[in-house]
């Protein structure tokens, strides 16, 4: 089961590679890892498939060699859970630097569709609080006349019955 999860995230990753480019520049750290990681995990799963299904004593499950088992098992666990505890601690967080960088190139139009997405952005938050703003007025102008009494009026300030 780990070498058909290991085979797709080779072929992921391959397919991934020509895409470089279109990466977010703070997370390309993240891709590295995974490059880097992947000769690693596939030693640590060769371990694993030698001790489970090999009959040689380095790799007997039981009672394998200590050797085999530090460097092909124990070892690549540290490398890999190292490299990418660095990159986690290095990568910028999303929900501040990367939304506010994001938000300030697309104000200045860095790219034909950056500031053609920001306008339409800022469109659409508009056409909603405008609608907002209608459906808070209708709210209040029914609440209003719902409990006026026709001979006092609706009981809003600057508000005469005709």
């Amino acid at each position: 089961m780990f070498v058909f999860i290991y085979i797709g995230l080779f072929l992921l990753t391959m397919i991934t590679a020509s895409d470089f480019g279109k990466i977010p520049r703070g997370e390309r750290r993240m891709f590295v890892a995974i490059v880097l990681s992947l000769p690693f995990l596939a030693v640590r799963i060769l371990y694993s498939i030698l001790s489970q299904f090999s009959n040689s004593k380095t790799f007997n499950m039981m009672n394998p060699q200590i050797w085999a088992r530090v460097l092909m098992a124990v070892i690549e666990e540290f490398v890999v859970v190292i490299l990418f505890t660095i990159v986690g601690l290095t990568i910028p967080r999303f929900s501040g630097d990367m939304a506010r960088t994001g938000m300030q190139q697309a104000s200045r139009g860095s790219s034909p569709d950056s500031g053609t997405a920001f306008q339409t952005y800022r469109a659409q938050q508009g056409q909603q609080a405008y609608q907002g703003q209608q459906a808070y007025e209708g709210r209040q102008g029914y609440q209003g006349y719902q409990g006026a009494d026709p001979e006092l009026g609706s009981g809003r300030p600057g508000y005469a019955p005709v």
